[in-house]
């Protein structure tokens, strides 16, 4: 996946698309290395697509980040997801696209949290509690 991205960084803008987004797409890579190049690639695929004015392509960027979730941290998910959501007003139409989209995300977030398991309160004793 390095070399991929060494590779890409060579070439300018739209030229280097294509291997940003075998770099998104490959799930071979599992290293907080590999996740970090992966994640430099979505951003700097996004940003072309901010540059292009190509709301679908950043929808569908939006979109297949979202499965991500199995390979990297779910946090990190998020906040990629939430960096490419700020884009969208940025490019014709992005800002009435960004309702439906946010409501997809709302969607896709709220099965992902509710498995949180609960934390317990009952070890704190009454001090504890009321000095907070």
């Amino acid at each position: 996946m390095k070399n991929l991205w060494e590779e890409a960084k060579a070439l300018e803008g739209a030229d280097a698309l294509p291997k940003y987004m075998a770099i998104i797409q490959d799930e071979s890579g599992t290293s907080e290395d590999d996740q970090k190049i992966k994640e430099n690639a979505i951003y700097a695929a996004a940003n072309i697509f901010v540059a292009k004015k190509s709301l679908a392509d950043l929808t569908k960027l939006i979109a297949t980040v979202r499965p991500l979730t199995s390979s990297m941290p779910q946090a990190r998910v998020a906040k990629i997801i939430r960096v490419l959501y700020e884009m969208l007003p940025n490019i014709p139409g992005g800002l009435e696209a960004a309702i439906d989209i946010g409501k997809e995300i709302i969607e896709w977030c709220v099965p992902m949290y509710s498995a949180l398991i609960p934390v317990s309160y009952t070890h704190l004793t009454l001090p504890t509690i009321c000095s907070v």
